[in-house]
């Protein structure tokens, strides 16, 4: 009995999985670099939030966070967006 299963394409994984990634190694000193830029094409909240799912990023703090910052005054323009 013979089990036929598609060839593992490492070559066109490599290929799919660069977009995701720096076009460039680290440096010794700061350069800015778009580390969204495969997600530029989205809207920003969109964005952030797939690379988060992606990464494993933390792109945004709890909600509760920006409720305690507004209480204490420390973040007015949250509050302002969000009819505080």
């Amino acid at each position: 009995m013979s089990h036929s299963s598609p060839a593992f394409d490492v070559h066109g994984i490599v290929h799919e999985l660069a977009h995701y990634l720096p076009a460039q190694a680290p440096l010794k000193d700061f350069v800015h670099h778009n580390t969204l830029h495969a997600f530029q094409d989205l809207p920003f909240q969109i964005a952030i939030l797939k690379a988060s799912k992606m990464f494993g990023y933390q792109v945004t703090l709890p909600i509760e966070t920006y409720r305690d910052l507004y209480l204490e005054k420390k973040n007015k323009s949250f509050g302002a967006r969000c009819g505080y």
